[in-house]
């Protein structure tokens, strides 16, 4: 009974099964489908509600990433394309700057004369070699031998910016050689690479009328910036009634900022010197306006074996243009001096007179003023030319009394008067009907006292 009843039993139970067997094989296309669809029904049956199905793409298979996480990754993207952009714009900036140029010398053209000589870069000296963005700066020396009696100096600057000071001035002098045995040269400069400054060249150079020489200073070309140029003509001559030697000294510098200094002597081959010696100032400033300034000062002179002449100084100190000279001389009478200009005013201020010398000075301007200021000690005569007008003297002088105290006096188109007891002379001033007549001189000579004189145009 009892396994009969076991029997039963287990049938009972796979009976219904059977069933739903036969009825799910007659609706399906094949018995393994429907029992993969019994398989995945029984496999997801046998799941707990406790734990949920995983957040999973259907398309990719990978875990979605937040909006935060995104936001993350494409700016970490972003700062990697802009720093590897700044890295390549710095390494072109860098090459730009550090390349070698081309070795070959920058050498002189036609225009600026016929070559004599040329200097090698070995008789040169670097007092400072900075670095600044990729750019050195070096104080570069140079000698140079006088010139003769029918040359001189001028220098030239290409392929390079050249600031601070060009300094073209005789040596000191040496009584065992007789005379100055060399010019120096200074000039700051700026320059890419050592091998640029190493194939520049020093040139000596003489125009077709072998009057002037000059002295080129030539580097290869590189990213220049020359915007002022500067001429400057300083000839010394002498009388006509005086035998003697002749030197010139033409300064043309291209400069940023310009500043230049050009010295001349003239030695003479006669002892004494009878006659006057004659320093003309001719200055071109090639900008579009500016004031040309000449300064002439008178000294003693300097103890040369011979009776040295006059010594000239020309410098160039601002861009819109200022130019000063002075005169020294030596052994001689009288000296002359003449300044020049087109545009602009000229203001000559005259000191350090010895007794008992004599100057003439003359100044012409086609516009603006002229002025000049004679101080005590001298004896003087002064030629004003006027192109066109009347010139209008205006004197002023300072004398101290005896008691101390300082009288000013004032004198406008009129000779001196009658407490101007010091003064010795006459004063002369012009016409504006004749232009023979327009020519003013003043002769003053003075113990004590100062005498400024404004010559208006």
């Amino acid at each position: 009974m009892v396994v009969i009843t076991k029997s039963h039993s287990r049938r009972d139970e796979q009976e219904p099964l059977l069933a739903r067997l036969e009825s799910g094989a007659t609706t399906a296309t094949g018995v393994r489908g429907h029992q993969d669809t019994c398989h995945s029904k029984l496999s997801s049956d046998s799941l707990t509600p406790s734990e949920p199905p995983a957040y999973e793409d259907i398309h990719s298979g990978r875990k979605k990433r937040s909006p935060a996480a995104r936001f993350g990754l494409a700016f970490l993207t972003a700062l990697c394309v802009y720093t590897l952009l700044l890295l390549m714009l710095s390494l072109l900036s860098m090459r730009r700057y550090t390349a070698r140029p081309t070795l070959t010398p920058t050498f002189p053209s036609r225009e600026d004369g016929r070559v004599i000589s040329r200097h090698a870069p070995a008789s040169w000296t670097v007092a400072t070699n900075n670095s600044g963005r990729y750019r050195r700066s070096a104080d570069v020396s140079f000698e140079l031998p006088l010139p003769d009696e029918h040359t001189g100096y001028y220098f030239l600057t290409r392929g390079s910016t050249a600031k601070g000071t060009v300094l073209y001035q005789p040596l000191e002098y040496d009584p065992a050689a007789k005379w100055v045995p060399a010019i120096s040269v200074n000039l700051t400069i700026l320059y890419n690479d050592d091998s640029q400054l190493a194939a520049a060249s020093v040139v000596t150079l003489a125009k077709d009328a072998s009057t002037e020489m000059g002295v080129g200073l030539y580097m290869p070309d590189g990213d220049a910036d020359m915007h002022v140029i500067l001429r400057v003509f300083v000839p010394v001559s002498i009388d006509p009634g005086v035998r003697g030697l002749t030197s010139y000294g033409h300064g043309t510098i291209f400069l940023q900022n310009p500043f230049l200094v050009v010295n001349t002597k003239l030695q003479t081959d006669t002892a004494p010197i009878q006659g006057q010696l004659i320093a003309t100032f001719r200055a071109s400033l090639l900008t579009e306006s500016g004031a040309i300034v000449v300064d002439t000062q008178l000294g003693e002179g300097w103890p040369l074996p011979v009776p040295a002449g006059v010594v000239t100084n020309t410098q160039m100190g601002s861009r819109s243009g200022f130019i000063g000279g002075s005169v020294r001389p030596s052994r001689a009478d009288s000296f002359a001096v003449l300044a020049e200009t087109s545009t602009g005013n000229i203001n000559v201020p005259i000191t350090s007179i010895p007794p008992g010398a004599a100057l003439e000075a003359r100044a012409e301007s086609d516009t603006g003023d002229v002025s000049f200021s004679l101080h005590s000690g001298f004896e003087g005569r002064a030629t004003l030319h006027s192109v066109r007008g009347t010139v209008n003297l205006q004197v002023q002088m300072e004398i101290t009394d005896p008691a101390g105290q300082a009288r000013r006096h004032n004198i406008v188109g009129h000779p001196a008067g009658p407490d101007l007891k010091s003064w010795w002379g006459d004063i002369w001033w012009g016409d504006d009907t004749d232009r023979a007549r327009r020519n003013s001189t003043v002769v003053l000579r003075t113990e004590q006292g100062i005498c400024l004189l404004n010559i208006r145009d």
